[in-house]
């Protein structure tokens, strides 16, 4: 109710802002004090129009602040969106907004200038470290912070002094969490200032990160460049609905889409090539994450779909159903816009039978085949009923054999079995391979 239309829900705030204060004993009812907060969201920006009091507003923020302040991530995340709701769009009390970030800020400060003198009393500060780490990010996410707080003496704006913080902890294993901490609340950050995730200090970070054999590390930094690819098709939506109620020149905001478009695309190419070196890992979570972000960076069409192709024929031949799935949709979609490039193809081979070498984790030789079906059976669809891209394709295939010592017997084996395996339809496809 509270996205389709918010105003059926003011005359009951005050009647469900108690449940703001409540205690939560139980998993149930901290995802329903989060979906309340979320309704919360939807529905403070409109009290303009509304006018609920003083107290109300007072009340809200205070239960808003102290949700913040004491609760798990979850909430924390959904209490201070709501507070930038309520905040930016009616009472403007930036003043406890500065008071929240300098209280989380001083910690910071405090415990960076501990690890510099290597402190025994560090450890006890890692609750409220953690908690800095995280709060920190989503503040600057939904604030603006450089206008709320002073520069330092030096000039230095509040939001550089983040950034260096939240680097520096991401670089420290202080103890278990802190460096994922730290990444978490970078990913906020860097949904409100998308463009330090290009210098060089960022890059340096999130592809160590991603090529690391640490699997959490791995999986918030994928959240966190799918996060940034989710927020600016919203931003783009709501722009668009904004513009669409003032009547105002689709021109205009067809130039704000190209500056986005443009800021992720250059992200997405940086990191691109650790993401799909990425994928070839045991980790079924890290794979996941892969697969979500390819399809969200091709369907947004970020990037010519050709460098991922040999990634997603890999992908194909995942053991997890999800994965496969989704790999085949985006190369059917690639193959009706004639996007299938035959090399890429034929080098996803190559890439597939790697992928299978690690997820076997080296037991015995990789076959191409389950029963007597192929694993590459949905690429040969995929080319099946054009008879000059089946004919290239099939001939590739057969002139790896001319090269043994190159190739190596297990992967012409694996070759081999999908040669043996795959569902010609015709005795002319048959023969073509026996004749090469």
């Amino acid at each position: 109710v509270s996205i389709i239309d918010g105003s059926l829900l003011v005359s009951h705030l005050t009647a469900l802002q108690p449940y703001l204060a409540s205690q939560c004993s139980n998993q149930g009812e901290l995802i329903g004090l989060t979906h309340l907060l979320k309704a919360f969201s939807n529905v403070l920006p409109l009290l303009l129009s509304h006018k609920l009091g003083p107290q109300f507003l007072a009340s809200t923020e205070e239960n808003l602040m102290k949700l913040s302040m004491v609760s798990g991530s979850m909430i924390v995340e959904a209490s201070l969106a709501c507070l930038a709701a309520l905040i930016n769009s009616v009472t403007h009390n930036y003043k406890l907004v500065q008071d929240c970030f300098s209280k989380f800020s001083e910690y910071l400060e405090r415990s960076h200038t501990m690890l510099l003198n290597n402190s025994p009393q560090l450890a006890q500060l890692k609750p409220i470290i953690l908690r800095s780490l995280f709060t920190v990010g989503l503040l600057c996410r939904y604030f603006e912070i450089d206008n709320i707080i002073s520069k330092t003496k030096e000039g230095i704006l509040p939001t550089r002094r983040v950034f260096s913080k939240l680097m520096y902890f991401a670089k420290q294993n202080v103890f278990p969490d802190c460096q994922e901490k730290s990444l978490v609340g970078l990913g906020f950050f860097f949904l409100a200032h998308p463009n330090l995730m290009l210098e060089d200090e960022a890059i340096e970070l999130y592809s160590e990160c991603l090529s690391s054999g640490c699997v959490a590390k791995k999986c918030q930094v994928l959240t966190n460049l799918t996060n940034h690819l989710q927020e600016d098709e919203e931003r783009l939506k709501r722009a668009d609905k904004e513009w669409k109620k003032e009547g105002n020149d689709q021109g205009t905001l067809q130039d704000i889409g190209d500056k986005q478009s443009t800021l992720s695309s250059t992200m997405i190419q940086r990191f691109l090539p650790y993401v799909m070196n990425a994928f070839f890992t045991p980790e079924v979570r890290v794979r996941s994450h892969i697969t979500n972000l390819l399809s969200m960076v091709l369907r947004q069409g970020l990037i010519y779909p050709a460098p991922c192709i040999s990634c997603l024929v890999a992908m194909v031949t995942d053991c997890n159903p999800a994965i496969r799935e989704k790999a085949e949709l985006l190369l059917e979609e690639m193959s009706h816009s004639n996007k299938l490039m035959h090399t890429q193809v034929v080098l996803g081979i190559r890439k597939s039978f790697d992928f299978l070498e690690v997820i076997s984790s080296g037991l015995g030789l990789i076959r191409g085949r389950e029963g007597m079906e192929s694993k590459l059976l949905p690429i040969y669809h995929m080319v099946q009923n054009n008879r000059q891209q089946r004919r290239a394709f099939l001939l590739t295939m057969v002139r790896l054999f001319d090269d043994v010592d190159k190739q190596g017997v297990p992967f012409l084996l694996y070759v081999a079995d999908n040669l043996a395996c795959f569902s010609y339809s015709l005795m002319g496809e048959l023969l073509f391979v026996i004749h090469h």
